[in-house]
């Protein structure tokens, strides 16, 4: 067998292809028949998924000539910056090895992401994205909203203290403590129910892990710092009232 007959019965599996077929063995060298040809395919290569769909599936790659002769050839070329400035040098490279060839369609890589197939999941991601900011922010005013309500109604007993003689670090102590403490069991509770559907939220995503510890990290942070501002604006202002004054009112 020659090197070009060689090519044309080479075949390239994916990943999940290889541990499908081959779960307990190396996929390279391995055989495999593909239709009706009698002649088996000789894997040569494995490479990593392509998400082009929703559920994955085994790939076989083969080429076009092992199986018909198609009379054009795709080229995916991958360049450094801009690729625009680089198109009239590859259709040169193109027709210097073969002159009476015809170029059809040159598609950049924001052109493909923008066909009406792939488009349509970039829309459904940017609605998913948008509504999960959107509730980010509720959840952030939400919760500084309702402690500062809380820290709010506490000041009379804040003044009280103050008046038999508590310091303003002993208050702060105090408000901060219960505020730290509650938003620690919010954050806490949150990463339990996310332990448990985690299984679930991996159906969701590819190419990322739902266990993002970054992440985890700086949302936890931020609601933490949120709760600490909301406690902090009213218990200063508590403190700065003169509680002879608050307490006649009352």
């Amino acid at each position: 067998m020659d090197y070009g007959t060689r090519v044309e019965q080479s075949v390239i599996v994916s990943e999940l292809a290889a541990r499908t077929l081959w779960p307990e063995e190396d996929a390279l060298g391995q055989q495999i028949f593909i239709r009706d040809n009698p002649t088996p395919y000789e894997v040569i290569g494995v490479c990593g998924e392509v998400r082009y769909k929703e559920d994955m599936e085994p790939t076989v790659y083969i080429q076009l000539t092992g199986i018909m002769p198609f009379p054009w050839r795709i080229f995916i070329i991958r360049t450094e910056g801009k690729p625009d400035g680089i198109l009239p040098f590859i259709k040169n490279a193109i027709w210097s090895i073969a002159p009476d060839h015809s170029i059809d369609r040159i598609y950049t890589y924001t052109d493909v992401i923008n066909l009406p197939g792939i488009a349509k999941e970039r829309f459904y991601m940017s609605f998913f994205v948008f509504f999960t900011f959107l509730a980010f922010i509720i959840a952030i005013v939400g919760i500084f909203g309702l402690t500062y309500y809380i820290v709010a109604q506490k000041s009379r007993d804040i003044c009280i203290r103050i008046a038999v003689g508590a310091s303003s670090m002993d208050i702060l102590k105090m408000v901060l403590g219960k505020g730290v403490f509650l938003a620690l069991s919010g954050i806490g509770i949150g990463l339990f129910i996310f332990i448990i559907f985690n299984r679930v939220l991996s159906s969701f995503v590819y190419g990322i892990s739902p266990s993002d510890v970054p992440t985890m990290i700086i949302v936890s942070a931020l609601m933490l710092l949120v709760t600490v501002i909301a406690v902090l604006i009213p218990s200063i202002k508590a403190m700065r009232l003169n509680p002879n004054v608050l307490l006649k009112e009352e």
